[in-house]
């Protein structure tokens, strides 16, 4: 517990377990390509923040979104073949 900042009363604090990942650090970590994650996370399909001139993922939250689209998409499953679009 902490001494609440506004209030003067104690509030609980609890760190971030884990840092924001850089761009190029998460492409590599996912194996995908940077120029591609900067491109979507820009155009907002994948969730990321800018931080002065450098792209942040948190992992997690990136991996869900990717698999959330994979998902959509039919492939997970096995609906798909490879290099087709249709199920």
């Amino acid at each position: 517990m902490i001494p609440g900042a506004f209030d003067g009363g104690m509030v609980e604090y609890t760190p971030h377990p884990k840092r924001p990942t850089p761009l190029s650090r998460a492409a590599r970590l996912l194996g995908i390509r940077s120029d591609w994650l900067r491109m979507e996370a820009e155009a907002g399909r994948l969730p990321g923040f800018l931080a002065g001139d450098r792209w942040l993922f948190d992992l997690p939250t990136l991996e869900r979104a990717l698999h959330q689209r994979v998902s959509v998409a039919g492939i997970i499953n096995g609906d798909c073949e490879e290099g087709s679009r249709e199920p």
